[in-house]
Formats: C-alpha cells, structure tokens, sequence
C-alpha cells in the first residue's frame, strides 16, 4: 500500500519540486513560470485548462508544418540556468518554451503559496501529487488518443460511415470485389483513362443509392473518385483487416478487396452504420429499394466493365448479399429502438 507522503514527495520531485521550498524562493519561481504562461498561452484558467492548453506545442497529433508556423510566433522566454530542465524546452538560443511539467509545477506552487496552513516555508508534497496527477492524465490521454480513435472506428462507436462509402463497399461486395483475383484496380495518376473508367463505373451506381437513401445530399468535392479518392480509405479504417488494400508498385496497380472472410463484418458495418447517427433513417424496405438500384444501375454498366476485365457480378451472389443485408438492417434498428 503507498504511503501518501511519500508518493507527495516523489511527485514534487518529478516536478522539478523539492519537498520544502522556501516562500521567497517558491514565489519567485511561481511569478516566472506565471509570466512565461502569459507570455506563450494567454491567461491562466485553472490547472487542467492550463495543462490541455500546452497540446498546441507538445500534443503528439501535432502537425510539423503548424508547429513550425506556432514556434515562429512564440514570445521569446529567457530561463536562468538555475531553472528545472523540466520546466522548459529551449527553442533556440533566445526563446524557451514552457512545458507541461513546467505548468504543473506553476500551479504545484501556486496552490501551495495560497494554502492559509504554510508559514514560513512552503510544503509542496501534497499540491505536488494532485498536479502531478493531472499532468499523468494529461499524457495518459494523450498516448491514447490515436489507438482510442481507430477502435471506436471498428467498433462503430464514432461518426457512421458516409453514405456514398457504404455504397462503395456494397458495390463492391455485388462485383464479388472479395478476393485478390477479382480486386478492383486502383491506377495511379500516369493511367489516367483506366482510373477514369473504374471511378464512373462505381459513380453512377452509387450515386443512385445515395439518392435513394438521402435525396437532399449531393457529392462532395471530388465524390466522382469514388476508387482513387477518399470513400476507400473511410471504409478501410472502419473494415480494418477484413478491407485489403495492397501497395502499387512500379508495374502493377493497388488492388482492393473485401477479405473473403470479411464478407459478414462488411455487410454488418453497412447495416449498424446506417442505423445510427442523426441523419434520417431508412426503413428496411427504403434499404431494399436503394439496393436494387444500385445493382440496376451496375448492371446497366456490364459492357464496358466486361471489356476491361471488372466484371465479377454473379446474380445468385448478389441475390444472397441483399437478403444478408436486409436482415442485419432489420436486426440494427431493432437494436437500436431498444437502447431508445
């Protein structure tokens, strides 16, 4: 069992804080790092507002180029050398930026120079351990931000799926797109033609669907590249391993296809995904008409399909992904009234 004294302690010090500091010297080094807070991030609005603040630097989604343009505007801070190497990270030979460990400290001292219990010198164990506990979940929520992101994708707890991406994947799993033979090609920009052709064929029967399902939508910028643009990385980061989507290389396309095992989390991600969200939902039979459109609408498309190898469809598959469809749609929205 830890000792509460000891775990104070030994937050003070990971803080850049000893035990006991003197007032003086305590209130000196709080109106430091309490100007070089102004200074770089405005006015203090309390310890956990303050930590979430210092993400603009030291957050690790941070993009380069933003950074880079954050740092160029940074008021210049001067840090005597005395100063805990924690405390700040120097940017250059005139400017040092204060870190979150150095915002932690600020308030460590802070609270412990307003604590009516010091006298002469100031105890700062026990402020040390609750900013050090916050400073800990802080990072804690910071190392998880990106697993936590991609496992509320799979598990279809974040924003749905798009409807013109489901409609990608259905069509995909009507051409019978579900193994590395009957892939469908993604051409880089020097095939122009090819990757033209594939985007248009999806397109049209897509499109159809969408309407059917939401008539007041219309695509959004560069919907037409519903193959080379971004419908497939929307459903890849949902479908994870059951979606394949291999390297191009030199001589060869990226293929994509739905795993021949993934068939069932395929269909059940179209499913869950269109029952839930704010938008309006469909009734099962507005689903089923939306998907006899879509395959109306393919298979008026065969010919030029057939003549560059894309055709897959086989009625009797297609007949089978409807009814599998239809089902898990039905079982969606029954679990959906119940949790309403």
């Amino acid at each position: 069992m830890s000792n509460k004294s000891t775990d104070g302690a030994a937050a003070g010090l990971s803080l850049g804080l000893h035990s006991v500091i003197r007032r003086g010297e305590a209130e000196q080094l709080h109106l430091l790092l309490l100007s070089a807070f102004h200074q770089q991030y405005g006015t203090s609005e309390g310890l956990r507002a303050d930590l979430k603040s210092t993400g603009a630097f030291f957050n690790p989604i941070s993009q380069g180029h933003r950074l880079r343009s954050a740092l160029a505007l940074l008021s210049p801070v001067t840090v005597p050398a005395s100063i805990a190497d924690d405390w700040f990270l120097a940017v250059d030979s005139e400017t040092s930026l204060l870190t979150p460990e150095g915002v932690a400290a600020m308030h460590a001292l802070g609270a412990a120079l307003d604590d009516p219990r010091n006298d002469f010198d100031v105890l700062t164990t026990a402020h040390a351990l609750n900013a050090a506990s916050c400073l800990y979940d802080l990072y804690r929520e910071w190392s998880r931000h990106r697993i936590v992101g991609v496992v509320s994708l799979l598990n279809g707890e974040d924003k749905p799926l798009q409807v013109r991406a489901a409609g990608v994947l259905l069509a995909m799993l009507v051409n019978n797109n579900t193994s590395p033979e009957n892939a469908v090609q993604r051409y880089g920009a020097s095939h122009q033609k090819l990757r033209n052709l594939i985007d248009l064929t999806f397109f049209a029967p897509v499109e159809r669907f969408a309407a059917a399902l939401v008539p007041t939508s219309s695509p959004k910028t560069g919907g037409a590249r519903l193959i080379s643009g971004w419908s497939i990385g929307e459903v890849s980061r949902r479908l994870g391993d059951s979606f394949v989507t291999t390297k191009a290389s030199r001589d060869s396309p990226s293929s994509i296809y739905v795993h021949p095992e993934g068939t069932t989390a395929a269909i059940e991600l179209i499913a869950r995904d269109l029952a839930r969200g704010h938008r309006k939902r469909p009734t099962v039979e507005e689903l089923a008409v939306a998907f006899d459109g879509l395959v109306e609408q393919f298979r008026r498309q065969e010919g030029d399909m057939a003549r560059y190898g894309l055709l897959h469809e086989n009625p009797s598959t297609t007949a089978a992904i409807r009814n599998r469809l239809v089902r898990a749609y039905s079982s969606a929205l029954a679990n959906r009234e119940d949790r309403e």
